[in-house]
């Protein structure tokens, strides 16, 4: 019986039963024996019906068993071992934001024993920046193909050398805004990915709405119609989220629903783009003081990767 941190995936489908990533990364098709099994464990941990998951990532328990360990030494071990599996799914659950649109939800993180014929799930439980309570139906779910995993594995070796090199920590306030996107009230969620946008784009609190939308404009589109739509874009979602916020004629949920696809999508390309900046050795502060701008003045031209 093969030892596993499990996780359920919601909103999520896949055209292959079984598939292999990097780090030892699995997403599997639950047996449809043990989709209520699964659903009875977790449905708890979820505020909204349906709490059924078809999909369950898995990441490899690298604890051993501990005869002889002293408790204080094998209590470190489960901390780092808790802590590496937990960066793990996180820096996955990114991947696959990044990587393209899709409402995929995480839920807890348990430690499980799976074989063909019987699963054990339970015992070590970890609560992840990524796991939620929240699940929306109406949203569309991620649709994961057998061709997307070269490009989700080179992304995946990438975010996990990043967090080695701390360049993830560079933008964590940006990543946590755009999870955080992901779930909640819609309206909670255009704010969240303001904030976001503000994090990379703002250096402080005195620069103008219009210069970051001219900034997203000219780093994220490369011909003249295009940077003329985001900046139009950023523009009306700055307009909802102040109307969200100060209770002015707040917009519906009808019209909140396309500008949030746009602005996330945005929000995607720009978190990329600014990880491989600072993976490049550019500091933060560099890029919003002075390579932003200077791109504007280059026509756009600067910042091609």
């Amino acid at each position: 019986m093969a030892h596993y941190w499990l996780c359920p995936l919601y909103s999520f489908s896949s055209d292959i039963d079984t598939v292999s990533l990097t780090e030892g990364i699995q997403i599997i098709r639950i047996p449809a024996k043990f989709v209520e099994y699964l659903a009875e464990t977790f449905g708890h941990s979820l505020k909204t019906i349906p709490s059924r998951a078809n999909w369950v990532v898995l990441i490899p328990y690298r604890i051993a068993a501990s005869n002889g360990v002293n408790r204080e030494a094998l209590i470190a071990k489960l901390f780092r071992e808790h802590d590496r599996a937990t960066n793990l799914l996180v820096d996955f659950i990114s991947v696959l934001r990044l990587y393209k649109k899709g409402r995929v939800v995480a839920g807890l993180l348990t430690s499980a024993e799976l074989q063909e014929a019987k699963w054990t799930i339970g015992g070590d439980t970890v609560w992840t920046p990524v796991s939620s309570i929240d699940f929306f139906e109406e949203d569309p779910i991620y649709e994961f193909r057998q061709v997307d995993v070269p490009e989700v594995n080179d992304l995946m070796s990438n975010i996990c050398k990043w967090r080695e090199a701390k360049v993830l920590d560079k933008i964590h306030i940006a990543l946590e805004r755009f999870h955080s996107g992901y779930h909640g009230p819609i309206e909670d969620r255009l704010i969240y990915q303001v904030i976001a946008f503000e994090s990379l784009y703002l250096h402080n609190d005195q620069e103008l709405t219009y210069k970051l939308a001219l900034r997203i404009a000219f780093l994220l589109g490369k011909r003249r119609d295009k940077r003329k739509t985001i900046l139009s874009d950023i523009k009306q979602a700055y307009n909802y989220r102040s109307r969200i916020v100060h209770g002015d004629n707040p917009p519906k949920r009808v019209t909140l629903k396309p500008a949030i696809a746009k602005t996330e999508d945005y929000l995607r390309h720009s978190i990329k783009t600014f990880l491989q900046l600072l993976a490049q050795g550019k500091s933060l502060r560099e890029i919003q003081e002075n390579l932003l701008d200077e791109n504007i003045l280059k026509d756009g031209k600067l910042l091609t990767l």
